[in-house]
């Protein structure tokens, strides 16, 4: 009787332990898909001017750096969308400047 006691304790421990888990590992891995999408669509996509490619790619590196400052923060999605944002700017800015000087 004292075996199927500690049995369930020890089966207790694990469910416990496994329900703590998946959550976090869900979002670790939904973060990494995400950021995996991104990079695949920024580089997959070509555009006709350095801006245009210089959006894409700030737009796909800023929404991964977002997430995964966001992240740390429990807000991911809204760290995603400020950082596309921001990165869109930026490589487009940067893209722009690229074809001006040519």
């Amino acid at each position: 009787m004292n075996m199927n006691v500690q049995n369930r304790n020890r089966i207790g421990t694990v469910t416990q332990v496994a329900v703590r888990r998946p959550r976090r590992v869900r979002r670790v891995a939904s973060l990494l898909m995400t950021l995996a999408f991104a990079v695949a669509v920024t580089f997959s996509t070509g555009c006709a001017t350095k801006t245009q490619n210089g959006a894409l790619i700030g737009t796909g590196i800023g929404a991964g750096l977002g997430a995964i400052i966001g992240h740390q923060s429990g807000h991911a999605g809204e760290g995603a969308i400020i950082g596309g944002l921001a990165g869109a700017l930026t490589g487009g800015l940067i893209g722009n400047a690229t074809d001006s000087t040519k």
